[in-house]
């Protein structure tokens, strides 16, 4: 099914009214950050920077949360998958190796953690990673992504991969790049791969990191050792270290292995990096991902920080379309899944996604690569010709009336973006306004003015109406709206009074007779302007 182009990212929708105004982003400091560093046994000053404590291995973060308080550490697991690629027991993928390995080691019984500094913390408390199935808006709108991912929800319980390492350009230091690989189960998630993140680790190096959260991406993000949660065993890899070399275009080509399994014994979810076992997340940090996982996907993401209104020029992966292929753009290789047998095996379909095609996009491989299994390449330069100003432009307007569907085609300028936030303003203090001639009028005839006076040409929109009552076609539309386009702002205008807040609870949630059916035809993340017809008039 083909999809919709929309033309800008706001939808406006009467007797569902959707239209889109400019939100802050709201942070919220994370109450289980309680200071990484420790006292150390050892600490060593790499040659990039960076200060590594040598920390004992019973007094690492992860033990201050009080999920862990009476868990017993596991130096090893109860298994290790084989598959078709495992590089168990030696392989060709060359040891990890890190920058302060040539200023020294750690010794036995301690874990490498790196310094983390002030700044670092203040960063973890305002900065939230995201994942490409969010489909919360202010959640999402500054992060893109390029990756691949299962076509099905299934029962998996692990993965294993090789990236193609790159140290892509960022714009500001705020701005992220990754190639990475996501294990998912409802809003709980285990990450792990290579990022450029100046204003987490002070410079743009590109970093081996993890993340977990088991929220949502609410108030647990936890990137590498920072909070309480991922438990090291090995005393010879920095969590959050730079890796070196990275790829070059053209020349010499960088990867890394990475393996995250389940042990089917206590449920622990293990990370091996090019052979050597790090450590585990404790399946008590979770609920559902302590039996197994529902989605796998491996990709690319950036956040796009849209300085003056402009889409960021923060490269994905090498810079270059996954067009490009090998040696130019970034791959993502031998990708294997492992299955309810804890065995790995080749996926036998991965479903390609890029949130904007002209800033970054993904193509699947199509032929036979020696050694290379399943694979894809993916990224892209960020801002060029084609993708531009708006970051959320599209070429077309669709609207919707009573009686039709109708097509206006417009392809704005780059300036547009400022005269549509000006237009979204007056229309809402017209809405709003005590002014007889469109506050004494009933919903619908608001609606059909809007159309007469083609709004949808001023303010690139969708127009719904569902002539008052909320009914299974509309809410099915917005919901799969919402879903197909996750950029998209919806805001709806319903009565103030309590037919209206009804109105506005069955598009928000669904139907409370609908039961467990409710949520296919719903989207909480609705917002309302409430219109008090009779006080406009009295006033």
């Amino acid at each position: 099914m083909a999809k919709i182009q929309l033309c800008f990212s706001f939808v406006l929708v009467f007797y569902a009214f959707i239209v889109l105004p400019s939100f802050a982003r709201r942070f919220e400091a994370p109450k289980h950050l309680s200071g990484p560093n420790k006292h150390p046994v050892k600490s060593i000053k790499s040659s990039d920077g960076d200060i590594i404590d040598c920390i004992h291995i019973l007094h690492q973060p992860a033990f201050d949360n009080p999920l862990l308080k009476n868990h017993t550490i596991k130096m090893s697991p109860s298994y290790h998958p084989n598959g078709i690629t495992s590089i168990k027991n030696g392989s060709s993928s060359p040891p990890f190796a890190q920058i302060w390995h040539s200023n020294g080691k750690c010794p036995k019984g301690t874990i490498p953690i790196r310094r983390t500094l002030k700044d670092d913390t203040i960063f973890a408390q305002i900065h939230k990673k995201k994942s490409p199935f969010d489909s919360q808006l202010d959640d999402i709108r500054n992060h893109e992504w390029a990756h691949a991912s299962m076509d099905k929800r299934g029962k998996y319980y692990g993965t294993q991969a090789t990236f193609n390492v790159w140290n892509p350009r960022v714009q500001i230091a705020t701005d992220l790049s990754l190639g990475q690989l996501w294990i998912t189960a409802v809003s709980e998630t285990i990450e792990a791969g290579w990022q450029v993140l100046p204003s987490l680790y002070g410079d743009s190096s590109t970093r081996f990191f993890i993340f977990w959260t088991n929220d949502g991406y609410r108030n647990v993000h936890c990137y590498n050792l920072e909070c309480q949660g991922f438990i090291q065993t090995n005393n010879k890899i920095v969590i959050g270290g730079s890796i070196s070399p990275t790829s070059e275009f053209d020349g010499s080509q960088c990867d890394i292995t990475i393996l995250i399994w389940k042990d089917p014994k206590d449920g622990n979810w293990w990370l091996e990096v090019n052979g050597t076992i790090l450590g585990y997340w404790p399946s008590s940090l979770y609920h559902q991902l302590s039996q197994y996982a529902f989605m796998l996907d491996w990709g690319g993401e950036v956040i796009n920080s849209k300085v003056d209104g402009l889409h960021t020029t923060t490269q994905m992966g090498s810079g270059h379309f996954s067009g490009e292929g090998l040696g130019k753009a970034s791959y993502i290789k031998n990708i294997q899944i492992m299955n309810e047998s804890n065995v790995l095996t080749s996926p036998e379909h991965l479903s390609p996604r890029a949130s904007r095609k002209d800033c970054y996009d993904v193509t699947m491989g199509d032929n036979d690569v020696d050694n290379w299994g399943t694979y894809f390449f993916f990224g892209g330069p960020g801002r060029n010709e084609n993708c531009a100003a708006m970051a959320d432009a599209r070429r077309s307007t669709i609207f919707f009336t009573e009686q039709h569907l109708s097509y206006a085609d417009i392809i704005p300028p780059f300036e547009v973006r400022a005269r549509i936030e000006v237009a979204v303003l007056n229309f809402l203090k017209v809405l709003n306004s005590p002014n007889p001639e469109i506050s004494s009028l009933p919903m619908h005839a608001i609606f059909q003015r809007l159309v007469e006076d083609r709004v949808f040409n001023q303010i690139p929109s969708i127009l719904i109406t569902a002539k008052g009552y909320p009914d299974i076609a509309t809410r099915f539309l917005l919901h799969r709206m919402s879903r197909e386009f996750p950029e998209i702002k919806i805001l709806g205008l319903v009565d103030w009074n309590p037919a209206g807040l009804a109105i506005l609870c069955t598009f928000k949630y669904g139907s409370i007779g609908m039961g467990l059916e409710a949520y296919r035809y719903g989207y909480s993340s609705i917002l309302f302007f409430l219109l008090d017809i009779e006080q406009d008039i009295s006033s």
